[in-house]
């Protein structure tokens, strides 16, 4: 449901915004970058797309000859360059070698069909050749449960993927948060294999990391810490294939766009927010809390949960109380069955605690500019950004009086949560705050004209307010 809003969304913008194009001559050629990495959950990164009109990028299977195979993911991209671009796949048709194809998106716009309509949303070519790049992956998707020592003590991977036979290796996690000792180990053969057992042993933590070796020494034979050298944890762009679970009860709430700009939000009553999983021992409730002061405020809306796991949570929250940053907490249900009576009957559907913390979440809903950032040498990294539309992030100096003074650098963004947004900059204007600022992008797609044509790449206003942060600049240890 989720992404169909946000799809709903992004069409009504394309079709507002598919006969702005113009100028196109002055964009660069088509092409995507994409480099090997590791699927931790359901979806890749693609790094760089250069488009000259609206499309998709589109990510394709590996066929059993080795050829290209069907779609298995795809995102709308605008004209222009597209950076950190998140595609969400079909995890059951995953294979280790992918393919991230740039497609047309021709009518009705924002509805992939190539290979259902003939001619429709046709890859793009160049010289005759399509713009298509290969990728490897190592795949670990997994998601939080618990361990129960009934049920042979065991985790369970939801798909496990690898070029070559490897290894899926269980780790405890230490005090400090590293990687600690071995718990359990399974033989991956090459290729995708889904659901599979990890038997553990020793004493298992709330947080367990789950790591890809390879299998380089005696065939089949798990030698890591035994024989130098060998079965060692796999690299894929120079970043161990890893991920980590919570075997212990969690809500994780990513940020998202729930609600949209002053231009684009809609006038709906109630807003679906999504939370992204909750793992909790018992039924009971996911609530949902407007911000007061950086404290739970008001309740919003709950939703009832199962004991488990439960994924893609959704709750209704009246648009007319939401806060830009919520909470979502897990709450029991103890009083009478899927009723919710939280402040209503005395120490009933209280808040779920572990370790004297109550279970909860928060993330923000509309659009928004993490403040955290890193500079090296003459790129500037912004940790996160969530536009409604198509549009532009800002880099500002300080006018001496506190204020967004002149522009010293600017990155496109895509509909969405955008992520690692780098942006080159002339480190000489640096001012001691910098300012981050979204803006639309307005006709001509692509060509940042704010402050030299009337009118053009304004800023977002939501609430009647540019959205707009100063910047916390990290030091980068790269």
């Amino acid at each position: 449901m989720h992404k169909l809003i946000l799809q709903t969304l992004i069409i009504l913008i394309f079709l507002i915004s598919i006969n702005t194009l113009s100028a196109q001559d002055t964009l660069p050629t088509p092409a995507v970058l994409v480099n090997d990495q590791v699927i931790d959950k359901t979806s890749v990164i693609i790094d760089e797309v250069i488009a000259d009109t609206f499309g998709f990028i589109v990510v394709h299977a590996q066929d059993s000859e080795g050829n290209i195979g069907g779609a298995i993911g795809l995102a709308l991209i605008h004209a222009g360059s597209n950076q950190n671009i998140r595609v969400e796949l079909e995890m059951i048709n995953v294979t280790p070698t992918l393919y991230a194809m740039l497609h047309l998106d021709t009518e009705p716009y924002g509805n992939y069909q190539f290979g259902e309509v003939e001619g429709a949303d046709m890859p793009v070519t160049v010289n005759g050749e399509t713009v298509v790049s290969a990728f490897e992956v190592g795949v670990i998707s997994i998601h939080d449960q618990f361990i129960d020592p009934d049920n042979f003590n065991r985790i369970v991977v939801d798909t496990g993927a690898s070029a070559e036979d490897a290894w899926l290796v269980a780790h405890a996690e230490n005090a400090d948060g590293s990687v600690g000792e071995v718990l359990g180990y399974t033989f991956l053969p090459a290729g995708v294999t889904q659901n599979i057992p990890i038997l553990l042993s020793g004493d298992s933590t709330d947080n367990i990391y789950v790591m890809l070796h390879q299998d380089t020494s005696a065939s089949e034979r798990y030698e890591f810490g035994e024989v130098e050298n060998a079965d060692l944890p796999l690299r894929l762009n120079d970043a161990v294939a890893m991920t980590n679970i919570s075997t212990v009860s969690r809500v994780r709430f990513d940020n998202q766009l729930a609600i949209g700009s002053d231009l684009t939000r809609s006038n709906a009553d109630f807003i679906p927010v999504v939370v992204d999983s909750v793992l909790s021992e018992n039924a009971g409730w996911l609530v949902i809390y407007a911000d007061n002061e950086d404290n739970l405020g008001d309740v919003l809306g709950f939703a009832p949960v199962q004991a488990g796991f439960n994924d893609n949570v959704i709750v209704e929250v009246p648009q007319a109380d939401i806060t830009p940053h919520l909470f979502a907490v897990l709450h029991e249900d103890t009083g009478e069955a899927l009723v919710y009576e939280y402040n209503e009957v005395e120490d009933t559907d209280l808040p779920v605690q572990y370790d004297d913390t109550p279970v909860m979440d928060s993330g923000v809903v509309v659009p928004y500019i993490s403040d955290i950032a890193s500079l090296d040498e003459n790129i500037l990294t912004i940790q996160g950004a969530t536009m409604d539309v198509t549009g532009w992030l800002v880099i500002h100096t300080d006018d001496g009086e506190g204020n967004a003074g002149d522009v010293i650098g600017f990155a496109p963004l895509n509909v969405g949560h955008n992520e690692d947004i780098q942006i080159e900059i002339d480190p000489t204007r640096i001012t001691n705050t910098l300012f981050a600022m979204l803006h639309y992008d307005s006709r001509p797609v692509g060509i940042y004209e704010f402050g030299t044509v009337e009118g053009a790449d304004l800023p977002v206003i939501f609430e009647g307010e540019p959205v707009l942060v100063p910047l916390t600049l990290v030091q980068d240890d790269n």
